[in-house]
């Protein structure tokens, strides 16, 4: 499912999918991504569910994600992360305890589209019956990455789209885009969407002004922009939005992990329910 928050913004919408992205066999997401979770809504008697967003394990108890993705809800008992698993719907279930929005998000376009959900259970890979690998933990970012710098964006959001209808891989996707100038992407909202952008804290990735697709999609919200550091993967960027999924040479929004203000949030849960294995 949708979040359909695209019907009430203007150009930008939250999105869900991997335009131009490949997917992770069980054998890659196994060795390298096993922190990558889904968040879906199961209501009682309902198959399948619908996938909501991405996100990724940064504790045993703590997982990152989009502000968008659970922002009017007020109760979780329907909701569920998805552990274990690169299948879109298949995977260990895990109750949502609480969801917590970064304070000075208010919509996409203000930034800070960043939240921690809080597993009732913490992530046990031993317990987990089909699981026979350690889950990984993704870490804060130790550094900076430098514009044009390639790193590794993940989801499960729409691949294709066909007479309107969205087309979904039943496999994790997984892309490899640069970095954008903040100036480049800046100036290309304003031009696009003829207002002023103030700054917020915001990573752009992918193409801006060329003629390659590469763009987040529906589904895709939530869903990590990981760099690997050191033999470990770091979180850079929270996918928040994008343009018409198809669309070439148009840029992706994530939160940026590596403002104080977004880092500490993290930082906080992280201390307070970040017990190891």
């Amino acid at each position: 499912m949708i979040i359909h928050l695209m019907l009430l913004m203007f150009l930008m919408y939250p999105s869900d999918a991997i335009f131009g992205g490949n997917d992770v066999d069980f054998e890659l997401f196994e060795r390298e991504y096993s922190f990558f979770v889904s968040i879906l809504h199961k209501k009682p008697h309902q198959v399948p569910s619908d996938l909501i967003c991405g996100g990724i394990l940064l504790g045993p108890k703590v997982v990152a994600t989009s502000a968008h993705c659970l922002r009017k809800q007020k109760k979780y008992k329907n909701f569920f992360v998805v552990v274990g698993s690169n299948e879109r719907m298949i995977g260990q279930l895990y109750g949502i305890e609480n969801f917590y929005k970064h304070s000075s998000y208010k919509s996409i376009e203000k930034g800070y589209d960043a939240a921690v959900i809080i597993l009732k259970d913490p992530v046990e890979y031993e317990n987990l019956p089909f699981v026979k690998f350690p889950i990984a933990m993704a870490q804060l970012p130790t550094g900076t990455i430098a514009v044009g710098q390639k790193c590794t964006f993940l989801g499960h959001g729409a691949t294709g789209i066909n007479n309107g209808t969205y087309l979904f891989s039943d496999l994790l996707q997984i892309a490899h885009w640069p970095k954008i100038d903040i100036q480049k992407c800046i100036k290309y909202i304003e031009e696009r969407e003829e207002r002023r952008v103030n700054n917020p804290p915001l990573l752009c990735i992918g193409y801006v002004y060329g003629r390659r697709v590469a763009n987040g999609c529906v589904g895709d919200s939530g869903s990590p922009f990981i760099c690997k550091r050191n033999n470990h993967y770091e979180l850079y960027g929270i996918f928040s939005w994008g343009y018409d999924c198809d669309e070439s040479g148009a840029p992706n929004g994530f939160a940026d992990i590596t403002n104080p203000s977004v880092r500490s949030f993290f930082e906080h849960f992280i201390r307070l329910y970040g017990e190891e294995f």
